[in-house]
């Protein structure tokens, strides 16, 4: 569990990079007066994501507190 929401952080730290160079490419194509391009792959990866996110760090959520839940211990 543990190793896919890391695996998830890794894949969102490369999501958020792409999508910062490309805003990079889009400015410069502005500066250059030519139409933006446009990047639905990126979009949909991020929305593919999303649901195996929810899913893990929930999963691990619940796991890691299960004990205290159960046992009844503090924080």
């Amino acid at each position: 569990m543990r190793n896919n929401v890391q695996q998830l952080a890794k894949l969102q730290a490369n999501l958020d990079a792409a999508r910062e160079e490309l805003e990079a490419i889009n400015k410069e194509e502005t500066l250059l007066q030519w139409q933006p391009t446009s990047f639905p792959q990126l979009q949909q990866m991020f929305q593919a994501k999303e649901p195996y996110d929810k899913l893990w760090n929930t999963l691990l959520n619940f796991t890691e507190k299960h004990e205290k839940w159960m046992k009844g211990r503090g924080s």
